[in-house]
């Protein structure tokens, strides 16, 4: 049996009234015998009122469409009263409202899908770079790190080194100058030149030793400098290149993780709306399935809800250009051997029956026989005339009731015993 539980093609299932006297029929002095022949006595309380035969075991049926939401415009519907089986087409809607929705939403899915794979490749591409990125960011810092440490323990070892060589350089050139000078002024006590010769030289080293001298002093401030102040200064430079480079990787690392975060959160969103666009597609594709309404078991078709065959209700009929109204119940599939009959029975009525009165039954027009039962009455009233309130009251009727007619009125006949 074809499944409509679902939002769908939504069935109720109203099991079969049964008599509260054993649900069988009764001959005229069989009912007599039952509620008491000839007028009413002083201890009991006669009436009559007219109901309506009623559906005593249907199914009904009503559109629950999942995401359409056209208009549910009949084409075709069997008449009321055809019989039918299970899966038989009872109607068929219009269908050409939701085959464009259905067609939408194919596009909106592969639209989604082919902007879900776009993602998803600007990812892989961005998450390459940022590798890229953060490999050259870690080699930098490396190199910083292997400069520093070699100008810390190498490079100013070297700077020692060759401080110490200038020095002793410039020492041994004034220990040379200061020979030479020695050497000439021996040569000039001997009278080896002339006067004027002795002069020239002498000054001349003297010169060159004063300005080897100044030189020399000027090269040990210059160390003195160096040492103190430019290496330090080119250390701290050096250290402070390597903090910011540690922490701009520590960085990199920190915001490369918060972006592949939002990439990841983007794919999954991405995701999720294609999956929603693909599960509208497919409730979709069943709410066209549901345009055709096919009959959810054998028996008899009757148009329109339960409560439209009650007393004082106007039973709605489908035909060809009629609109349906979604969640609704509008056709119904009746047991043909099962009915009952709906009562209207008014607040002051309740002080003489209620549940259990017995009642004697006959069609209007057709038959001459009783059919007996009790009534059922709702607890709570069902609507108002005047300032009394109206409650639903039904009765089982027999199986064996051939030429019923639903819709049409039974005179029913009340006996209620007073204490």
């Amino acid at each position: 049996m074809r499944n409509l539980v679902l939002p769908a093609l939504q069935i109720v299932a109203v099991a079969s009234l049964s008599f509260a006297l054993g649900g069988c029929s009764t001959t005229p002095s069989d009912a007599a015998a039952e509620l008491g022949e000839g007028p009413a006595g002083p201890g009991s309380t006669k009436s009559t009122m007219t109901g309506r035969i009623i559906p005593g075991e249907h199914a009904a049926v009503s559109l629950w469409p999942e995401a359409y939401n056209g208009e549910l415009l009949v084409l075709e519907v069997r008449p009321e009263g055809t019989p039918v089986v299970e899966g038989d087409v009872l109607a068929r809607l219009d269908t050409r409202s939701i085959e464009e929705q259905i067609a939408s939403a194919e596009l909106e899915l592969q639209s989604a899908r082919v902007a879900h794979d776009g993602l998803l490749e600007k990812n892989r591409i961005a998450l390459e770079l940022a590798v890229a990125d953060l490999a050259r960011a870690r080699a930098g810092l490396d190199r910083t790190r292997r400069t520093l440490d070699g100008y810390e323990n190498r490079e100013l070892g070297f700077m020692t080194r060759i401080d110490g060589l200038s020095e002793q350089r410039e020492q041994f050139r004034v220990d040379d100058q200061r020979d030479e000078l020695a050497q000439l002024e021996a040569m000039y006590e001997a009278d080896e030149l002339t006067d004027a010769t002795e002069e020239i030289v002498l000054k001349r080293s003297q010169r060159n030793l004063q300005l080897t001298l100044d030189g020399n002093s000027l090269s040990a401030d210059r160390r003195q400098y160096r040492n103190e102040i430019a290496q330090l200064n080119d250390l701290e430079t050096r250290r402070e290149a390597l903090t910011r480079e540690t922490q701009a990787v520590e960085h990199l690392v920190r915001n490369q993780a918060v972006a592949q975060a939002a990439r990841s959160d983007a794919e999954q969103r991405s995701l999720a709306a294609g999956a929603k666009k693909e599960e509208r597609l497919q409730r979709l594709t069943r709410d066209l399935e549901l345009l055709t309404i096919k009959a959810p078991r054998a028996g008899i078709l009757m148009h329109g809800k339960l409560a439209d065959y009650r007393p004082g209700k106007s039973r709605a009929r489908l035909e060809r250009a009629s609109k349906i109204a979604p969640r609704s119940d509008v056709l119904l599939v009746v047991e043909p051997s099962k009915l009952a009959v709906a009562l209207e029975l008014s607040e002051s009525s309740l002080d003489t029956l209620g549940d259990g009165s017995v009642v004697r039954l006959r069609p209007v027009r057709g038959h001459d026989r009783d059919w007996k039962g009790r009534l059922t009455v709702s607890p709570f009233p069902t609507g108002h005339k005047g300032d009394e309130g109206t409650f639903a009251a039904d009765i089982a009727v027999d199986s064996a009731t051939p030429g019923w007619i639903i819709g049409t009125g039974v005179s029913v006949d009340v006996e209620a015993a007073t204490e």
